[in-house]
């Protein structure tokens, strides 16, 4: 079960200047009633999934033999075998034309120039 993360306003304590309409304090009365009563009985959470469907999605995310990842394109979800997928990840990588290995991070340079612009008011 997933825990509520609900936030909660505090409640309002503020009325209008001057006595109250009693049916308007009669109908203030029902609806903060119906309010405490639907906020003290737990949502019921929905799938989407049938719970067959769920165990299955679940066995399939702890193997390890597998590889489970979005596609680059339109939005698919794709299961590969966890060897192959290396296979083609590294065979990817070690295109020299598209990547090359850095002697060391360029990422403290980079965030000096980036503050240095953000300072200077260029970004």
């Amino acid at each position: 079960s997933i825990p509520d993360q609900t936030v909660h306003a505090p409640t309002s304590q503020w009325l209008p200047p001057g006595p109250m309409d009693p049916i308007i304090q009669t109908y203030r009365e029902l609806v903060l009633q119906e309010v405490n009563v639907r906020m003290a009985v737990p949502l019921r959470r929905s799938h989407n999934l049938t719970a067959r469907q769920r165990t299955a999605l679940q066995e399939l995310r702890r193997a390890d033999s597998i590889v489970i990842c979005k596609a680059d394109k339109g939005g698919a979800v794709i299961i590969l075998d966890k060897h192959y997928y290396t296979s083609l990840l590294t065979e990817h990588l070690n295109q020299p034309l598209v990547y090359r290995r850095l002697d060391e991070d360029p990422s403290p340079t980079l965030q000096e120039a980036i503050l240095s612009l953000v300072e200077e008011g260029q970004m």
